[in-house]
């Protein structure tokens, strides 16, 4: 098998677990409150990359530098600690349809940052796309009405866009740490994990099998197993930028998993808004 069919398929894969999260964290929020999740998902993604970065060839675990630390502790203070907690938060309050798709504004968040950010060149054509992404944001948010009045929660709104501001913060502490993606995860969920400890004053939650099988899921699939699978599809790739438009897929999927395990109705705004935001992207992509 070429590296090209390889590469496809991790990102396939990637995608398609990527697709059950939402529905996921329905679920496991049936069982547990949004700390809670957070608390044993977070654990249980830390302990997978723990055990990833020891056994992988293709890193050597050895201390970091102190500026690596403290990088590392800034990342794991928005990611995974405040980024999953306002997430999981926003599950919460609203139904899977609107939390998915205002979550993935983020690929609306990661443009604005990389002209204030990055400095990156404004074309007429980035604006038009960012135009159109706010657009699909926008009539997701009011369910396509002129006027804001639905019965969803406001609070929970305002969190699902607010979890895309902090990826998109992640993502720029990222780009400025040249560490291996592997390494850079583990030390950042180590020190959210920690984060999750103080903030919960140590305390551990009482454990059920529903809690643990639940999160589980969440932590290995939303937040560990998946991203190594995308990781490998990147470094098997001769055009990142082509197999960076499958994830593309994900939310899409995530809606048809939505209606068919959790029951709930697809509003057609859902599908309007979420086709505006990533038809931004595609728009900024094809024309150059």
């Amino acid at each position: 098998m070429t590296n090209k069919s390889q590469s496809l398929l991790f990102a396939l894969a990637a995608v398609a677990l990527w697709s059950t999260v939402a529905t996921a964290f329905k679920i496991a929020l049936k069982y547990q409150s949004p700390d809670d999740l957070l608390f044993f998902s977070v654990f249980f993604s830390t302990v997978f990359f723990a055990i990833y970065v020891l056994f992988s060839n293709n890193t050597k675990f050895k201390l970091p530098k102190i500026i690596d630390l403290v990088k590392s502790a800034v990342a794991g203070l928005i990611n995974p600690f405040l980024y999953y907690f306002v997430l999981f938060i926003s599950y919460d309050l609203l139904p899977a349809q609107l939390a998915q798709p205002l979550n993935y504004s983020w690929v609306i968040v990661i443009s604005i940052l990389s002209i204030v950010v990055l400095k990156q060149k404004i074309r007429t054509v980035e604006l038009v796309s960012l135009g159109i992404g706010l657009l699909g944001v926008a009539i997701i948010a009011s369910g396509g009405k002129l006027v804001y009045d639905t019965n969803y929660s406001t609070i929970g709104i305002v969190l699902a866009i607010g979890s895309s501001l902090l990826w998109g913060a992640y993502w720029i502490l990222n780009l400025k740490d040249n560490r291996s993606a592997e390494i850079k995860l583990f030390w950042s969920f180590l020190f959210g994990s920690i984060y999750i400890l103080l903030y919960r004053g140590f305390s551990i939650p009482t454990l059920s099998t529903e809690m643990l099988l639940s999160s589980a899921y969440v932590g290995l699939f939303e937040m560990g197993v998946t991203f190594v699978l995308w990781m490998k599809a990147l470094q098997l790739s001769q055009n990142n930028a082509q197999i960076g438009m499958v994830i593309y897929l994900s939310p899409f999927l995530s809606l048809v998993m939505i209606h068919f395990v959790l029951g709930e109705s697809i509003q057609f705004t859902s599908i309007l808004g979420l086709l505006l935001i990533i038809g931004g992207v595609f728009l900024r992509r094809i024309i150059k």
